[in-house]
């Protein structure tokens, strides 16, 4: 099935007054639907739209654009927000913390955790090690010959 469409409203394969048509808000105080809830709390897991949209139930097809218009939606958006927020103050995990614990791992270097050479691998003591230094270990495992 294709979109008719006035002409010069056609952008990027997706006809611009269908994707105005998905975008319009709520009206103020209007509850969200089962299917738009389930689209908040399917939005959470990936912060990817249009898988939400297909998990949440939208069709597969024009799930991107859902995922648009859902998005564009001011119930929709202060939902996720709001759960956004309530999660970092739950678990303390935010963006910031994020990047952190990232830039440990990638800048890490781990001649600072372990040296090698011809007589084996040496590693220092666990605790001697910094929080940025043990951040770089994710796994530690022994085998004998």
């Amino acid at each position: 099935m294709r979109l008719k469409h006035p002409p010069g409203q056609r952008r990027g394969g997706f006809c611009v007054w269908a994707l105005r048509s998905l975008a319009r808000p709520s009206p103020e105080g209007r509850a969200m639907t089962p299917k738009q809830s389930r689209f908040v709390d399917e939005y959470l897991v990936d912060l990817n739209g249009a898988r939400a949209a297909r998990r949440a139930g939208y069709s597969g097809r024009w799930a991107a654009a859902q995922a648009y218009g859902l998005l564009q939606n001011k119930t929709i958006a202060a939902a996720i927000a709001k759960a956004q927020a309530e999660r970092a103050a739950r678990t303390g995990v935010t963006a910031d913390r994020v990047v952190i614990e990232l830039s440990k791992v990638a800048f890490g270097d781990p001649r600072r955790l372990l040296s090698w050479g011809s007589g084996g691998v040496v590693l220092r003591d666990s605790d001697e090690l910094t929080e940025a230094e043990a951040a770089l270990v994710s796994e530690v495992a022994e085998t004998r010959t």
